[in-house]
């Protein structure tokens, strides 16, 4: 079983990331958009890699994760069948405060990251994704070479 992140470094990124992108996460609705945002800047540097589906379905499986400690992931209150996994994220982000919102995107993110190291290994993820949450791969390379 999947903890939550326990990479403090990634996860403090992260968060840094994504309260940035969302203007000091003062609301869930600017931390939905830009944990949204993310998502899709994750998306088009993974999708030619691993392809949309292998995407989709480690973000499901970090979605499935997460709501082992943060139950409300698990639905979205007037969710639809024709919504995409992303779409009902988005609500049930926007319908927390911003601290729990921060957390749980945080915290999904976090596990989609490790799962995705566990796939295709810790320095390529952190080659293909670092520059989102601000790493620089340099610094990922000489922490190896220690």
């Amino acid at each position: 079983m999947m903890e939550p992140p326990k990479n403090a470094p990634v996860k403090h990124a992260i968060l840094q990331t994504l309260t940035q992108k969302s203007g000091g996460a003062k609301d869930a609705t600017s931390i939905a958009e830009a944990s949204i945002n993310t998502w899709s800047e994750v998306t088009t540097r993974l999708a030619p890699i691993i392809g949309g589906g292998g995407v989709d379905a480690l973000f499901n499986r970090s979605l499935t994760i997460a709501a082992r400690a943060h139950p409300w992931l698990s639905h979205a209150k007037g969710s639809n069948d024709c919504a995409t996994p992303a779409d009902r994220f988005r609500t049930n982000l926007e319908t927390r405060d911003a601290s729990s919102a921060l957390e749980a995107s945080a915290v999904v993110m976090g596990i989609f990251y490790q799962m995705l190291e566990t796939l295709i290994g810790e320095l390529l993820t952190e080659r293909l994704l670092g520059s989102i949450w601000g790493h620089s791969d340099k610094n990922v390379q000489k922490e190896h070479l220690q």
